[in-house]
């Protein structure tokens, strides 16, 4: 039982609570599985997709978010980004100084471009530009 995968989608109603939208759970994290899940939704949500998605950064749901709702937004959970900061970064020099430049930039911007400005800000004092998890594909997956 322990290579069974949850998959939930929940949202926020204006009382601030939690509302589970669909669940499911699978074997197989593939495009497939994937594909299955979420035209199953569609099916249930009679043909219209949601807007936005935030996943994790699993690359088979993103391929099977393509071409299941090629219209839907989809963003990779922050969570899920800052959770790996330790496993990719970690071992670069000054890791718990420019860590906490990272989460301070990610959670205290008020804007994209502000984001951006102060991000590349943080890459040039820590002498980050030839990390290849923090490249241009990092504001790709949370912008």
């Amino acid at each position: 039982m322990q290579d069974i995968f949850w998959v939930d989608a929940c949202s926020v109603n204006h009382h601030d609570q939690t509302i589970l939208h669909r669940c499911a759970l699978i074997l197989h994290e593939t495009i497939e599985t994937f594909e299955w899940v979420f035209h199953t939704w569609l099916h249930c949500m009679r043909g219209i997709s949601t807007r936005g998605i935030l996943t994790n950064q699993a690359a088979s749901m993103h391929n099977a978010l393509r071409s299941t709702m090629p219209e839907t937004r989809h963003r990779c959970s922050i969570w899920h980004i800052t959770k790996k900061f330790s496993k990719k970064l970690g071992k670069c020099k000054g890791y718990n100084e420019f860590k906490d430049d990272l989460l301070n930039d990610i959670y205290d911007s008020l804007s994209v471009p502000e984001f951006e400005s102060s991000w590349m800000a943080v890459i040039h004092k820590h002498g980050l530009e030839d990390n290849v998890w923090l490249d241009g594909n990092f504001f790709a997956s949370i912008l």
